[in-house]
């Protein structure tokens, strides 16, 4: 879904948040929640491109 977003982006950035539905895995819940996502792409050790995706709130 990440990949997808950013594809739809008119100017992709480094910082994007974007919202799926998802199935908690607690093995009871049945229906789907939303859950806005954050995504972030940077350099990594090497210089080489990382994407990470945290909650919103998390840094």
């Amino acid at each position: 879904m990440a990949v997808f977003m950013i594809r739809r982006a008119d100017q992709p950035k480094d910082r994007m948040t974007f919202t799926l539905y998802r199935v908690r895995r607690d093995g009871k819940t049945l229906e789907p929640q939303e859950v806005t996502l954050k995504l972030i792409v940077g350099p990594g050790d090497e210089g080489e491109p990382v994407v990470t995706i945290l909650m919103p709130h998390e840094d």
